[in-house]
């Protein structure tokens, strides 16, 4: 048993630093490419609000846990001291949180973009992306780490092995019934199971979705791929005690994101291989291309009332133009 917590703490080590500078490079382009037409949707702020708070995660990771449990520089953490720990715990736990509120966000987002998409823009403006991003995700992060260093003690201490540091926390940490990880994996279970079954039934309705549609589904299904990581790492943790697969489904959470999005994503993939690379990339413009980025833009299921008979009022022609918004007629 300990020999497998050991390689799996070795491969839950290299994932991290490997994914590390990809994942920088990934925010980077989000950052250099935010104004442009398929990158400057609220989609977008999101994953870069997460991504931010998964890369301080990753950080944290490395040079906290993982490294006082190697064993590798004990001197580091003793000459440190307690006082390490009472930083660490707290901005650690509350990054988590970042990441947890940031994932429940983007399920909203995608749930918002495939089921209620005339209501998208409406509701998914740049200030009320504001508001989701800073005070709730952010804000709650701080209010919980805050919250720790006032109720609970913090130390370390060293194993029998005279190298392996432990962190101690000693408080109301472990009296809470429920983590936020669990509440957050609980809401993105229901918002999930409830965008699937809605697409269910809509199959039952109609023979076939449109490219806009089926890709809407795709990214969907990939966010839901990445959420199934936090889910089975709260369920590993709360449940089984099961601290390995816990940390290992954790790993996998934090650094599937720009995996996911480099797969799935052709607007995203082709504008960091350009950035990273500076080669001149073409854009693609076919329309599955142009589908990924409608369905991330919430235009997956806007479609035009079906002519019948080829023939339609001129007065219904300019209620279409009225109703569905131009950047969709213009597609």
């Amino acid at each position: 048993m300990v020999e497998i917590n050991f390689v799996i703490g070795w491969v839950c080590n290299f994932i991290l630093l490997f994914t590390l500078p990809i994942y920088v490079l990934f925010l980077l382009t989000l950052i250099k490419y935010r104004k442009d037409k398929e990158l400057k949707h609220a989609f977008f702020r999101l994953l870069l609000s997460n991504g931010l708070a998964d890369i301080l995660q990753i950080i944290m990771v490395l040079l906290g846990y993982n490294l006082a449990a190697t064993g590798l520089v004990p001197q580091l953490f003793i000459w440190m001291g307690d006082l390490f720990v009472k930083i660490y715990f707290p901005v650690s736990r509350g990054v988590n949180v970042a990441q947890c509120v940031g994932a429940l966000w983007i399920a909203v987002n995608r749930l918002t973009a495939l089921h209620f998409p005339f209501s998208y823009d409406r509701i998914w403006t740049s200030k009320v992306t504001f508001i989701f991003i800073i005070v709730f995700q952010w804000f709650a992060s701080v209010a919980l780490a805050f919250n720790l260093v006032v109720a609970n003690t913090f130390s370390m201490r060293v194993k029998s092995d005279n190298k392996t540091i432990e962190f101690v926390v000693t408080g109301q940490f472990y009296n809470i019934p429920v983590s936020p990880a669990v509440i957050s994996s609980f809401c993105l279970l229901m918002i999930y199971s409830f965008i699937f079954l809605a697409a269910f039934f809509k199959t039952l309705q109609r023979k076939e979705w449109t490219l806009k549609e089926r890709a809407a589904l795709k990214m969907t299904a990939a966010g839901f791929v990445i959420c199934s990581t936090l889910i089975s790492s709260a369920i590993f943790s709360r449940i089984f005690r099961n601290d390995v697969v816990s940390a290992f489904g954790l790993t996998i959470f934090i650094s599937s994101t720009p995996y996911s999005l480099l797969i799935f994503s052709s607007a995203v993939r082709n504008r960091f291989f350009h950035f990273v690379f500076g080669c001149c990339c073409k854009e693609s413009s076919s329309n599955i291309s142009k589908a990924e980025v409608d369905s991330m833009a919430g235009n997956s299921i806007r479609r035009l009332p079906i002519i019948k008979n080829a023939s339609v009022a001129i007065t219904d022609l300019k209620r279409m133009n009225h109703e569905v918004p131009n950047h969709v007629l213009t597609e």
